[in-house]
């Protein structure tokens, strides 16, 4: 297309993708977006990408098998079937690949769509939702993210990753108030307003621009939570601060919060605290990839500036330092004291909590509860194991 050729003088960003590409604007953006799929959980995740029209979801779907099959090949991996597949209505253009999305966890990775799944299809192990346009209806935007807040138990999946590259997300906390479309011209093209139609054959041409080059400039990682009532996302370095500093005010120093997290009920008091005011302690390690430490090395390090240790190593510590205290008391209770370390280096502080715990077999073939009584209260004789765990 020439100049001339050209409907309007002036294009913004909602025309892209539109009514205008960029020749390595959409490239850049797989590029970026398969990148943080592999750092947040690797690349075969489940993932729904709403596109502008279907051209678009076209290219998208080639960009993201290409940067696949790339990374299967530097990685030595086998390639699982259909990874990013375009998922349109009509006969042949995807809609029949939603069932092996929503069902397998072996094949259909990727659904590059437009209107198709945004309301009325439930994925519940979907990972993340990404946005490659634009948007201006609230309505549509909570319609799009609502396919991520389904929860799986089967995989674990409680939260879900949501990628802006158009800066949607800022309709997060507005009022579900959006102007009535326009009617619909030659060629079932409305006004563009929502940058997606379908993009069937019929659609208009495309200018498209070579040569231009394309940044990302990320915004930062935010988390969502409810402020008097709206949605708003907070910097992941804010929601951080506001987690700890709630912890601290609940205990001062590092010897307050041990005596704090040994006690079950208070533990568990500091935590419902910390969930009723919008916050989860649980995302916020996840995102600082402290998975595998407890909590409390998580609070002790960000809080109090302690050395935070993994789980396993944790319970190494535990059972190194206390050889002393095993030795001078009965054998078995000594195997159920010293079983306490394998136990939380699996499940945390919570795997200490839990009736689970006494059936678990050597702790139940040691005598359990009632081996634990030669040394007192087997309530104390735990809670001093859990503060000799945290160092104390």
């Amino acid at each position: 297309m020439t100049e001339d050729d050209l409907p309007k003088a002036q294009y913004t960003g909602k025309d892209f993708d539109d009514e205008l590409f960029i020749e390595l604007r959409t490239p850049k953006m797989c590029a970026d977006l398969f990148q943080l799929l592999c750092e947040n959980g690797g690349p075969e995740q489940k993932v729904i990408i709403f596109c502008t029209r279907e051209i678009h979801a076209d290219r998208v779907t080639q960009h993201m098998n290409n940067l696949y099959v790339r990374w299967c090949r530097e990685n030595g991996h086998a390639p699982k079937d259909h990874y990013a597949f375009k998922c349109m209505g009509g006969a042949n253009n995807g809609a029949d690949m939603i069932e092996p999305m929503r069902g397998s966890g072996e094949r259909a990775f990727i659904a590059c769509t437009v209107d198709l799944l945004e309301a009325g299809v439930d994925i519940e192990r979907l990972n993340a939702v990404v946005f490659f346009r634009y948007l201006q209806s609230p309505i549509k935007f909570y319609q799009m993210v609502g396919r991520g807040t389904r929860i799986h138990e089967e995989t674990a999946k409680y939260k879900f990753w949501l990628y802006d590259y158009t800066g949607v997300t800022d309709l997060f906390g507005t009022d579900f108030i959006t102007k009535p479309p326009h009617p619909r011209g030659e060629g079932g093209k409305g006004d563009g307003s929502e940058g997606g139609d379908g993009g069937g054959e019929d659609s208009p041409s495309v200018a498209e621009i070579g040569g231009k080059q394309v940044i990302i400039h990320p915004q930062g990682r935010f988390i969502l939570v409810s402020r008097e009532g709206r949605d708003t996302p907070i910097p992941v370095d804010e929601y951080r601060r506001e987690v700890v500093a709630r912890v601290l005010r609940e205990a001062h120093t590092l010897d307050e919060f041990r005596e704090l997290w040994i006690e079950t009920t208070k533990r568990r008091d500091l935590i419902d605290h910390l969930l009723g005011d919008n916050f989860s302690p649980e995302v916020i390690r996840e995102i600082d990839r402290m998975s595998d430490f407890d909590l409390y090395d998580f609070f002790s390090y960000h809080g109090y500036h302690a050395r935070a240790l993994k789980r396993p190593d944790r319970g190494k510590q535990y059972i190194d330092l206390n050889r002393g205290w095993f030795d001078g008391m009965d054998l078995k209770a000594a195997i159920v004291l010293k079983e306490l370390a394998p136990q939380f280096a699996q499940g945390g502080t919570d795997a200490l909590e839990t009736p689970a715990l006494w059936d678990v077999p050597e702790i139940r073939m040691a005598g359990g509860l009632t081996a634990l009584r030669s040394l007192g209260s087997p309530a104390d004789v735990v809670r001093e194991a859990k503060g000799r765990l945290f160092g104390a």
